[in-house]
Parts: structure tokens; C-alpha cells; sequence
């Protein structure tokens, strides 16, 4: 779909509204977007999130495992150890682009 003209009414259906309201639902919570922001451009572990954010590690892997089912970041396994980064490269730059609005604002 990318670079593919969409016309008006395409995707109003209730369906599509409501895969993307379940999307938007977990970025609209201050604390899950403060573990996708600390991922930033590194592949890290639930615990490492934990500590830079003073938060239990339970809370940060059930985060982790929502954004993962969203298919917003990718877990990898090396040997007993997980690690997570941001899926989508255009996810990482909304994100980060944004904020650079705001501090050049």
C-alpha cells in the first residue's frame, strides 16, 4: 500500500477503524510509550528497560508482549536472553521526529 493512492471513503469501514483503534489503544498510555521510547535505536532486555525506567520487570515485559502482538517491536532470543528493538523504522522516526518538534519548538 505504500505510495499507493487511497481514495476517500476506502477504508472508513467500522473493521478498519477498529484494527487500528486496538493500535492506537497502547500508545495512548504515557507509561508503555516511555518503554518504546527507551528502546530508542538499541536492542535491549526486559531488565535493562526495568532499571532505566524504575519499573518492574512484569510491567515492562506485559508492555513489551502487547507492542509485540501489534507488531510494533520484534523479540530475539540469544540463548536464554530476549531482547527487544522497534519493528519499523517509520515507527522510530514518528516517534523521535516528534519529539524533535518539540524541543527545536
Amino acid at each position: 500500500m505504500e505510495g499507493e493512492r487511497v481514495m476517500c471513503g476506502e477504508y472508513a469501514e467500522a473493521r478498519y477503524a477498529a484494527h487500528l483503534a486496538r493500535l492506537f489503544v497502547p500508545l495512548g498510555d504515557t507509561g508503555n510509550l516511555r518503554v518504546l521510547l527507551a528502546l530508542g535505536d538499541d536492542e535491549v532486555s526486559v531488565n535493562h528497560l526495568a532499571d532505566v525506567l524504575e519499573l518492574a520487570p512484569h510491567d515492562v515485559q506485559k508492555c513489551l508482549d502487547d507492542f509485540e502482538e501489534l507488531d510494533l517491536v520484534r523479540g530475539t532470543l540469544y540463548g536464554r536472553v530476549r531482547l527487544f528493538r522497534m519493528k519499523d523504522a517509520r515507527l522510530r522516526d514518528l516517534l523521535f521526529g516528534r519529539l524533535g518538534a518539540l524541543t527545536k519548538a
